[in-house]
């Protein structure tokens, strides 16, 4: 097998898990929290799609400069981690100190927490 074709069925298969977990996630947002949905689905998909393919390339950049797979995965929750934390989406920028805020500007899931938050 090609090695473009292994890596094309692990990019669509993560796509699909991910995409199957958003959708499990707003359908419970809705039914429990009653989260307000919003009207434009194809933006949403579009937004999500690019925003995956963008962290999973980094998630390969990651791997390929790693030695071994041990290594990648904790280089990748290194990095995931802190970044999920500063970005706004555990909790708003707003009530973080101004330091922390100016930093967040700089992390890649930042925007895409204001992409998402926007549709």
């Amino acid at each position: 097998m090609p090695a473009w074709q292994w890596i094309a069925s692990q990019i669509s298969a993560y796509l699909m898990i991910g995409l199957l977990s958003a959708i499990l996630l707003i359908v419970v947002g809705k039914a429990a929290f009653g989260v307000p949905l919003t009207d434009n689905w194809g933006a949403v998909f579009v937004g999500f799609t690019f925003s995956a393919l963008a962290f999973m390339a980094f998630g390969y950049l990651i791997a390929s400069l790693s030695p071994n797979s041990q290594a990648a995965s904790i280089a990748g929750q290194l990095l995931y981690m802190p970044m999920i934390f500063l970005c706004g989406a555990m909790m708003p920028l707003s009530i973080l100190p101004r330091g922390i805020q100016a930093v967040s500007q700089w992390l890649p899931i930042a925007h895409i927490v204001i992409l998402m938050k926007a549709l």
